[in-house]
């Protein structure tokens, strides 16, 4: 039975990572379109506003780097198709070469978030291994099967998603004035202050989306 597991990883310790490191921090970047990967390939990544052409140099001096293109442009977002060596990449080549599908992935300069299907719990075992060979280290956030993460879904947000946002409406996270913050909420989740705002951030967007917008994911 396949599995999936969300995992945290050091923006340094991989290359996609290192790709955005000089972004100011607060920057927020999430893949839009995971598909197969072949050796070099165009991401379609979001990207918080920051001034256009100061981000597209920024981005473009990484020596993985051979095409930024704005896409599209929103308020506070735009899309931007990145073209980029893959192969010199060893977390990203191994999703490739060992058919591990990426469901999410989102990040800033500092750390990212994946969502990651495995076929087996082997498998999950060898990217543990080849995680520890290749100098990464990784957070484990939940581990789960598809069923789980399926039945626990509400508007099409996860379980992990619904805690979060149900501890943060709890703890007057949404209050005026604000009585908790994401690193109480964090503490509590036994999570990263990073992976709070993630998961708060995308159950947001994506009730808004399913329930007010009547979109489907």
């Amino acid at each position: 039975m396949s599995v999936l597991v969300e995992v945290e990883v050091t923006a340094g310790e991989f290359e996609w990572g290192r790709v955005f490191s000089t972004l100011p921090e607060a920057t927020r970047i999430e893949l839009e379109s995971l598909v197969p990967l072949p050796g070099s390939t165009a991401l379609f990544v979001w990207i918080t506003n920051n001034a256009h052409e100061s981000l597209k140099s920024s981005i473009d001096a990484h020596p993985t780097v051979s095409a930024v293109e704005r896409i599209e442009s929103l308020s506070d977002r735009s899309l931007y198709a990145i073209e980029w060596a893959l192969d010199y990449d060893h977390l990203f080549r191994y999703f490739r070469d060992e058919n591990i599908h990426l469901m999410s992935a989102s990040g800033s300069a500092e750390t990212w978030q994946f969502t990651l299907r495995f076929r087996t719990h082997r498998s999950l075992s060898a990217f543990h291994k080849h995680c520890e060979d290749s100098r990464i280290s990784i957070e484990v956030l939940r581990i789960y099967n598809p069923r789980e993460h399926h039945s626990d879904q509400a508007f099409g947000i996860t379980q992990p998603q619904q805690e979060a946002l149900i501890l943060a409406v709890r703890k007057g996270y949404y209050d005026i004035p604000r009585e908790s913050n994401t690193e109480e909420l964090a503490e509590q989740l036994g999570i990263s202050d990073q992976a709070v705002t993630e998961r708060l951030r995308r159950a947001i967007a994506t009730l808004t989306r399913n329930a007010l917008m009547g979109e489907k994911l």
